[in-house]
């Protein structure tokens, strides 16, 4: 996939705002939660099974599948980087923002974001039945289709690691800041970063 020009437009466009907007939710989970067995909620089967807490609602439950299958089936490597950030965006969901805000559906994103993973994966625009291309379009659909606000987290986060965040940590914090602001940060002590850690590492108990 070529997209040589969309990593210094991406670095530009975020130098005054960040990718994600950050909800302050404590979503840690306790050691000894109990599991519940989550069928995936796509439309492919790719007969992948997800032990989750059962402090998670049905919906939030069907979020975390979902976001889990669609990051797998771009690839990426640890999967689980997008529950962690769906989680500290919006608790899986259940706390978003509402009028006015900058920052869309269940990972806050913000339109820069979208347009960057649009760009540098077109295939969305015919993917997601998109009658244009507008941004009033855009943040639309970012809003009410959960399948394809995630669909543009995982894309935009492919993005980020070609840009070299390459890591749980380092793409957690480049995905809140911005490639830009990123830059500036150290992953290993940010706030955002370790809390995304915090949320696979109770995922991961649920397990064991």
């Amino acid at each position: 996939m070529k997209w040589s020009n969309s990593a210094l437009a991406l670095v530009a466009a975020l130098t005054f705002g960040t990718a994600s907007c950050l909800l302050s939710v404590p979503v840690i989970a306790s050691d000894t939660s109990p599991v519940i067995d989550v069928a995936p909620q796509t439309d492919v089967n790719v007969g992948l099974f997800v032990n989750l807490p059962d402090r998670f609602n049905p919906h939030q439950a069907k979020l975390l599948t979902m976001v889990y299958e669609i990051a797998k089936e771009d690839g990426h490597k640890q999967p689980q980087v997008l529950q962690g950030i769906l989680l500290q965006e919006s608790n899986a969901g259940e706390k978003i923002h509402g009028k006015g805000s900058d920052c869309y559906g269940i990972f806050q994103l913000k339109l820069v974001a979208a347009k960057e993973a649009l760009n540098a994966f077109p295939a969305l625009w015919e993917e997601f039945n998109f009658r244009g291309k507008s941004d009033r379009e855009v943040i639309s659909k970012l809003k009410r289709d959960e399948r394809f606000n995630a669909a543009i987290a995982s894309k935009y986060a492919l993005v980020l690691s070609r840009l070299g965040y390459d890591t749980i940590a380092k793409l957690a914090l480049a995905f809140n800041a911005g490639p830009y602001g990123a830059k500036s940060k150290n992953p290993r002590t940010n706030r955002y970063a370790k809390s995304v850690l915090k949320n696979i590492k109770s995922l991961e108990l649920a397990h064991h």
